[in-house]
């Protein structure tokens, strides 16, 4: 097991994705089973748990927003787009990897906050999850459920983001910015807005931007609180691409 750091963690836009594990084999060969990754421990985060069942969905997501580029890649170059040095000392797959459980530790302590809070618990059956996790299933091919896709593990994602969603929107409600201080800073100019409300909405967006970094400032703080370990077993084991070449 080890310790990561999380110091590259950009909690705007995070992506969506996932690992992959090798499944059963017999004798002969491909057994054609479906990966049980519901026990397959991938991060503990304190006393929480998270497996690959939901694991693998983060990196689906993740492969297939990234597909196209990697095609395109692979045509002009004739090489992995996934092993591709990204100039930072890590290749895209490398990259993915860690953003993937950067998002798992972000999800799981917040959404946990928020259960404790009280007031942001998020049932799987409400707020469309179970029919939105359906017709996902009826989305993804028979390979790739092969792989350990599966519906409950989807519905496990969904409701940790919607209640950290929810937990996220009710907590920069509580934030006070001076808005009268960002508007000297960035004073209005006819020669940059067309008119006063398009400059308006570009205040309330420094606002909203000023509320973002509180909150993730709050949130790192909190996570320092957190002993987060990694299954180098499992986790090493996956390859970032193989889910993306399953993808119709």
């Amino acid at each position: 097991m080890k310790n990561t750091s999380f110091m590259n963690f950009n909690h705007m836009g995070i992506k969506i994705g996932v690992a992959i594990l090798s499944c059963a084999m017999a004798v002969g060969g491909f057994t054609g089973c479906k990966k049980n990754t519901s026990t397959e421990l991938v991060v503990t985060i304190n006393d929480y748990e998270v497996y690959m069942d939901e694991a693998i969905w983060y990196l689906y997501l993740m492969e297939k927003d990234l597909k196209d580029d990697a095609d395109s890649y692979y045509q002009m170059n004739e090489e992995s787009y996934w092993t591709l040095d990204m100039g930072t000392g890590n290749t895209v797959a490398e990259a993915i990897k860690e953003e993937i459980i950067n998002n798992i530790v972000y999800y799981e302590i917040l959404s946990n906050q928020a259960e404790k809070t009280g007031d942001f618990t998020v049932e799987v059956d409400d707020g469309g999850y179970k029919q939105e996790a359906e017709a996902m299933m009826k989305e993804i091919n028979e390979d790739l459920q092969k792989e350990g896709l599966t519906q409950e593990g989807y519905e496990k994602v969904l409701a940790k983001i919607g209640q950290t969603d929810l937990y996220y929107d009710a907590v920069i409600q509580l934030y006070e910015v001076d808005q009268e201080a960002i508007k000297e800073e960035n004073p209005y100019s006819e020669e940059e807005y067309s008119n006063m409300a398009e400059y308006n909405d570009f205040i309330e967006s420094l606002v909203i931007s000023e509320k973002e970094n509180m909150f993730y400032e709050e949130y790192l703080v909190l996570l320092e609180q957190y002993d987060v370990e990694i299954n180098d077993k499992v986790w090493d084991k996956i390859v970032v691409g193989e889910l993306a070449e399953l993808i119709e």
